[in-house]
């Protein structure tokens, strides 16, 4: 049901005896801080009854095309009036109409004496915060937008702190990659304060992005300890500082990362220097550096910082680590207070000697590699043992066994396969692949050389259906070559 909203403030003047009507409106004001309109205007006293009343109607949904029910009778020997009305709409047109009265007729208002006038949104307020005897204390401003409040860590008895809250937009250059949630606020006296809560009422969560962001001379910083209530549509923060202006924002813009050095590269003995820059539509960038050796856990950040503008350059040093075995693992986060974004800058290690294997005289002993070798040829990886044995695969000087499911063993349980001299591309010692080694003589093996298996992305290794583990057992009559 539509609801209409009306006042009369009447007025009594002398004027002549016919009823129409006298009144043109000069000029209609609102005060947004004492929630008054002003009104003035010009009487025509040229042939209307001494006894003629005026009155004035507000209304916010259509000018009246009836009198008003509601009547209020007053005298005014001058030609302006300042009036208040109940639960004022912001945002809203009201329509000023003055009528002319007389013995229960009304004299309808015509556009002279019909004003309109839009009531915009509140810009300022003066508050005074916080009641010293209460414990908590909550002060409304700004159509009920802003809130702030106290908890029982503030001080009683602390005299209030009178200021005004002013509503406050940045030029939209200030808020490129932002969308706005409402009018953000600045105080006029800015003043250190005890800490309060600042909350602002918002209609709708667009998304988790919504951050209350202070605005230093045209950069946005987060406030990263931003609270939401979601049941009350409400973020907060507390804070001591009311310096610079607070604004509710939800970030729709990603930090823009781009690395400088080469990540690609294997790692030496060299110091290892990376160079990332950043950019963001917020300032004060927060990042940290990770980094340790590829088979151990981060722990605390190698190096972190802030860049206090938008845009800055990173420099991540890479500690001394032994990276030939599994490689460096590092990461770069970067947080502008909504987004965290992560950079993997690991690096791979170089193996000029692959772990030795001792392999005992005749004995069922398991190789493999961890490692991506440069030439992993069954030849070249066992190149000692096929010097013994003449360049050749002999079973008199050694055997090497793995568990290979193929077509040609497809309807046997026995998977396992044995080198020979037709097969040997079966046997390529890759990462993950598992081998069995057996030598007529005490023997070191060495795999060669290699880099570590990467870090940035999976290494991924097919199994074959099937069992895919082994017992030394399986293997038992083998010793019966030697």
């Amino acid at each position: 049901m539509r609801k209409f909203f009306c006042i009369i403030i009447l007025f009594q003047t002398t004027l002549q005896a016919q009823l129409d009507n006298p009144f043109t409106i000069s000029g209609v004001t609102f005060d947004p801080e004492l929630f008054t309109f002003h009104l003035t205007w010009e009487t025509d006293t040229h042939g209307i009854p001494d006894d003629l009343q005026g009155g004035i109607s507000v209304q916010y949904s259509a000018p009246s095309l009836m009198p008003p029910d509601i009547a209020v009778y007053f005298s005014l020997p001058t030609s302006d009036t300042t009036f208040m009305i109940p639960d004022v709409r912001f945002d809203t047109v009201y329509y000023i109409q003055m009528w002319a009265i007389h013995e229960g007729a009304w004299g309808e208002p015509d556009s002279s004496s019909t004003q309109v006038i839009r009531v915009s949104s509140r810009i300022r307020q003066p508050v005074s915060f916080f009641n010293p005897t209460r414990s908590k204390d909550t002060i409304r401003a700004l159509e009920n937008r802003i809130v702030l409040w106290k908890d029982q860590e503030y001080p009683l008895g602390i005299p209030p702190h009178e200021d005004t809250i002013i509503a406050y937009n940045p030029p939209d250059s200030v808020l490129k990659g932002f969308s706005a949630l409402g009018t953000g606020i600045r105080f006029l006296h800015p003043e250190p304060s005890l800490p309060l809560y600042i909350g602002f009422v918002i209609d709708k969560f667009p998304s988790n992005t919504v951050h209350i962001f202070r605005d230093s001379s045209g950069l946005l910083v987060p406030e990263r300890s931003t609270m939401i209530d979601a049941e009350n549509t409400m973020i907060y923060v507390k804070t001591s500082n009311l310096t610079f202006p607070f604004l509710a924002l939800a970030d729709t813009s990603r930090v823009k990362i781009k690395v400088i050095s080469d990540t690609a590269s294997v790692i030496g003995s060299d110091p290892l220097f990376d160079t990332v820059t950043v950019s963001d539509n917020a300032a004060q960038l927060s990042w940290s550096f990770f980094s340790a050796a590829g088979g151990e856990i981060f722990k605390s950040p190698i190096s972190s910082g802030v860049i206090q503008g938008r845009a800055g350059s990173i420099i991540c040093e890479f500690p001394y680590i032994d990276g030939s075995k599994s490689g460096i693992r590092a990461l770069l986060t970067v947080s502008d207070g909504t987004f965290q974004d992560t950079i993997v800058l690991s690096r791979r290690g170089r193996r000029e000697n692959h772990d030795l294997f001792t392999i005992p005289e005749k004995s069922i002993t398991p190789i493999f590699t961890s490692t991506i070798l440069d030439s992993p040829g069954i030849k070249n990886c066992l190149s000692t043992l096929f010097t013994i044995s003449n360049g050749s695969y002999d079973k008199s000087v050694f055997r090497l066994f793995r568990w290979y499911p193929h077509s040609g063993n497809k309807e046997s349980a026995n998977k396992w396969v044995e080198a020979s001299p037709s097969n040997l591309k079966q046997f390529p010692f890759k990462a993950g692949d598992l081998y069995w080694l057996i030598t007529n003589k005490p023997t070191l093996v060495n795999l060669g050389k290699g880099t570590t298996v990467p870090l940035k992305q999976d290494y991924t290794i097919y199994l074959k259906p099937g069992p895919t583990s082994i017992t030394h057992s399986v293997l038992i009559s083998a010793y019966q070559t030697f």
